[in-house]
C-alpha cells in the first residue's frame, strides 16, 4: 500500500479511526430515560473551635426567640405562666433542632422511568416523607403517600425551582475531577439570604452583614437533566449536572454538608 510522506496508508487510517472513536466517546451525552441516581449526605466539622463558638451563639439566640414567642403567647391570652414550665418547653423545642452532625444517614433518590422521575429520601434506610412523582413532559409533579400509594394528596402541580434573585455563579473549568467516569469541573454557587422582617428571625442574623449559603459543585456537561435530588436551581441544571455538592453557611461556621454520589445507573 502507498504511503504519505513515508507513513503507511494503513497507519493513517488507523490513526483517524481511533481519533474519531475517541471524540465520539468524549462527546457522548446521557439524557436519562431509565435508571437511578442516589446522593448520600455527610456532615463534616472543618474547624471545631469555630463550629462550637457559632453553634453556642446560635443556640442562645434560638432560646431567646422561643422564649419571646412563648411568653408573648401567654401575655396575649392573659394567662399566668410558670417560668420553669416555659424553660421546659424551650428545652424540648431545642431538642427538635439539628444544627450539627446528627450521625443519621440521609440518602436522596431519583428513579427514572421514561418521562417520570420518582423522588424520595431515606433516613437511616427508612423512607422519610412521601414520594414525589415528577412528569418531565408536562413539568408538573404529584405526591403519593408512602403508606398507601393510592392516596394522592397533591396532583399535577407545576414544578417549581428555587428563587434565583440573589445568587452568584462562578465557573472554574481549570479545576477538574472524574466522578463515575464522567469529566467534571468546579462551579461555586453563592446564595445571599434574605433577612426576614420578623423580629425573631432577624435576631439570628443581626451580627451578619451578608448571611449566605455557598455550594461548591463538581458538575458534568455529559448528563442532561433539569431535575436533581439535591440541587434545585434551574440556571445550574440547564447548563450542567452536579455529581458532588459541598454546602456550608456563614450562619453556622466550621461545618459543611457533603453530598456524594452513591449509586448511578442512568441510561
Amino acid at each position: 500500500m502507498k504511503s504519505i510522506q513515508g507513513i503507511p496508508i494503513t497507519s493513517v487510517v488507523i490513526f483517524f479511526t481511533l481519533t474519531f472513536f475517541a471524540q465520539a466517546t468524549a462527546q457522548k451525552i446521557i439524557i436519562p430515560k431509565t435508571g437511578i441516581i442516589v446522593f448520600e449526605k455527610l456532615g463534616k466539622v472543618t474547624n471545631q473551635k469555630l463550629y462550637d463558638s457559632t453553634l453556642s451563639i446560635l443556640n442562645s439566640k434560638m432560646k431567646i426567640m422561643f422564649r419571646k414567642e412563648i411568653t408573648d403567647g401567654f401575655t396575649n391570652q392573659e394567662i399566668d405562666y410558670n417560668s420553669n414550665y416555659v424553660e421546659d418547653i424551650i428545652d424540648m423545642s431545642m431538642q427538635t433542632l439539628d444544627f450539627g452532625i446528627s450521625g443519621d444517614n440521609l440518602k436522596k433518590y431519583h428513579v427514572f422511568n421514561d418521562s417520570t422521575i420518582t423522588s424520595y429520601r431515606k433516613l437511616n434506610d427508612k423512607i422519610q416523607g412521601d414520594y414525589q412523582l415528577i412528569n418531565r413532559n408536562t413539568q408538573t409533579y404529584s405526591m403519593r403517600s408512602k403508606i398507601d400509594s393510592t392516596i394522592i394528596p397533591i396532583m399535577d402541580n407545576s414544578y417549581e425551582y428555587l428563587d434565583e434573585d440573589r445568587i452568584i455563579i462562578s465557573e472554574y473549568k481549570d479545576q477538574n475531577k472524574i466522578i463515575n467516569g464522567l469529566d467534571c469541573f468546579k462551579v461555586v454557587l453563592t446564595k445571599i439570604d434574605k433577612i426576614s422582617s420578623d423580629e425573631g428571625i432577624s435576631l439570628l442574623y443581626d451580627e451578619l452583614e451578608n448571611p449566605q449559603t455557598t455550594y461548591v459543585l463538581y458538575v458534568t456537561e455529559s448528563l442532561k437533566c433539569k431535575y436533581h435530588p439535591v440541587i434545585n436551581y434551574k440556571s445550574i441544571l440547564e447548563k450542567y449536572y452536579p455529581l458532588e455538592i459541598v454546602e456550608y453557611s456563614n450562619l453556622i461556621q466550621g461545618i459543611e454538608s457533603i453530598y456524594s454520589l452513591k449509586e448511578f445507573s442512568l441510561k
